[in-house]
C-alpha cells in the first residue's frame, strides 16, 4: 500500500484488510487471527500513528466493497504473501504476476502477460497516477513469460533478476493500491465491470502509450487475448 515491498516475519504482526491480526504461534496454520484488540506492545511515534490511519483508511475501502471483488482482493493478498517469502526471483515474479491476474483478468483463455501488462497501466491512469518506466514493463513482461513458458532463464542470484523482482514488488503494491482506490471509487460490483470501464475509458490512450514507447508486442498479445474471449455475435 506504501509503494515497498513488504515481508512477514515471525516476530512480526500480521494485520488483515478486515481489521484483524495474528501472531505466529507455533499452529498447523502458523498464524492465529484475532479480533482488533489493544496490543500487547504499544507501537508510538508519528510514524506508526499515520501507517495505522492509512492501513485503517484501506481497511475501510475494502470493506465497501461487493463480495466479489473482495474475493479478489483476498486471493491477490494470498499471492502477494508467496511472492514475499522468498528472495528467489524464479519463485517470487510469477507469484507477483499471479496476484495481479487475481484482480485484472476474468478472462479465461489465452495469455495473461499482456492482459495484465495494458490493465495495470489502466488502472494507474484511471485514477491519474504516475506510470512505471517502459523498459520496467518491458523487462518484467518478457522475463515473467520466460519463467512460464520453460524458457532458459539465468541463475537465481542473476543481479538482473533479483532487480526486476524489486521493481515488480513495488508495482504490485502500487496496482493493488490502486484497483481497490478505483473500485470503492466506482463502486464496481465485479472485476468485470471495472475491466469494462477501463476499456471504454482508458485502455486505448494506453495501448497508444506503449505502442510509442515499444511495447507494440504487448499491445498485440493483449488485443488478440481480448477478441478470444469476446461473447459470439448474434
Amino acid at each position: 500500500m506504501h509503494g515497498f515491498g513488504a515481508k512477514i516475519y515471525e516476530i512480526q504482526v500480521q494485520f488483515g484488510p478486515d481489521g484483524r491480526y495474528a501472531f505466529a504461534d507455533g499452529s498447523v496454520s502458523g498464524w492465529r487471527w484475532r479480533d482488533r484488540e489493544p496490543l500487547a506492545m504499544e507501537f508510538a511515534g508519528p510514524g506508526f500513528v499515520e501507517w495505522r490511519e492509512t492501513v485503517a483508511e484501506w481497511s475501510r475501502r475494502y470493506l465497501s466493497t461487493t463480495r466479489e471483488i473482495r474475493s479478489r482482493v483476498d486471493t491477490c493478498l494470498e499471492w502477494l504473501d508467496i511472492g514475499a517469502m522468498s528472495e528467489n526471483w524464479r519463485i517470487a515474479l510469477p507469484a507477483l504476476f499471479s496476484a495481479m491476474e487475481a484482480l485484472l483478468v476474468p478472462e479465461s483463455r489465452g495469455l495473461k502477460d499482456g492482459i495484465v501488462t495494458v490493465r495495470s497501466v489502466a488502472v494507474h491512469a484511471a485514477i491519474e497516477k504516475p506510470f512505471f518506466h517502459p523498459k520496467e514493463i518491458r523487462d518484467a513482461y518478457e522475463w515473467r513469460g520466460k519463467l512460464v513458458h520453460g524458457v532458459p532463464i539465468p541463475p537465481e542470484d542473476d543481479p538482473k533478476g533479483q532487480e526486476i523482482l524489486s521493481d515488480r514488488r513495488t508495482w504490485t503494491f502500487w496496482v493493488f493500491r490502486d484497483f481497490l482506490q478505483l473500485a470503492h471509487r466506482e463502486g464496481f460490483v465485479t472485476s468485470r465491470q471495472m475491466v469494462t470501464y477501463l476499456e471504454r475509458e482508458h485502455i486505448e490512450n494506453v495501448c497508444r502509450w506503449l505502442d510509442e514507447h515499444g511495447l507494440v508486442d504487448v499491445v498485440k498479445e493483449y488485443r488478440k487475448v481480448v477478441a478470444a474471449n469476446a461473447p459470439a455475435a448474434g
